[in-house]
């Protein structure tokens, strides 16, 4: 993809496209390494780069590549034209959270939150301020509890929801209400 013209065309005739509200989901995931790394980031940059010439936000999809990522991003990220977007399916921990946060972006949780042991992810999840949280299905995968072993539907969001509520102890209508609105921000959705 990185060197192939044609198909970054295709890509990017999609970005002025009128139903299209963000570019992603895009960034480093070195867990798996399919791809080179170098193709990676000079994909992110093509990205970000599509998303700023749109006026469009990204969903960053990071893992494990946090070191590399923010350096890219702070090459694009400026004042008079902030790259706007979200960290997905976010399991890092405090530190990042920060560092995710103090460059604007908003934080998307999901499934994963209601099955983790990681009491690092789940101090993150806590902290995340209201103004700032999504959250999300990342369907078919990470399907939260009590579903495991299904296939994940946008409906168990629900569950996300009650167990972030619980965890952040905060009220479900009021983080319903917060998160909807974020998402209608961020993606510039009416309705």
């Amino acid at each position: 993809y990185a060197g192939d013209t044609a198909a970054k065309d295709r890509f990017a005739g999609l970005a002025s496209q009128p139903k299209v509200v963000a570019v992603g989901e895009c960034g480093l995931d070195y867990y798996y390494q399919h791809s080179p790394k170098a193709e990676q980031q000079a994909v992110l940059r093509f990205q970000i780069e599509l998303a700023l010439r749109h006026n469009l936000p990204l969903t960053f999809h990071v893992r494990e590549a946090f070191a590399d990522f923010w350096p890219i991003f702070d090459e694009y990220h400026r004042a008079d034209q902030p790259v706007r977007g979200v960290v997905h399916s976010f399991t890092a921990d405090r530190h990042t959270l920060e560092q995710a946060l103090s460059r604007g972006l908003y934080i998307a949780l999901n499934g994963i939150m209601t099955f983790t042991k990681d009491a690092e992810q789940l101090a993150a999840a806590k902290a995340v301020p209201a103004d700032r949280l999504l959250l999300e299905t990342d369907a078919p995968f990470l399907t939260p509890a009590p579903y495991r072993g299904n296939i994940c539907e946008p409906k168990h969001v629900r569950a996300t929801l009650e167990f972030l509520a619980a965890l952040r102890e905060e009220d479900t209508h009021s983080l319903a209400a917060s998160t909807t609105t974020n998402a209608r921000q961020l993606f510039d959705l009416h309705g």
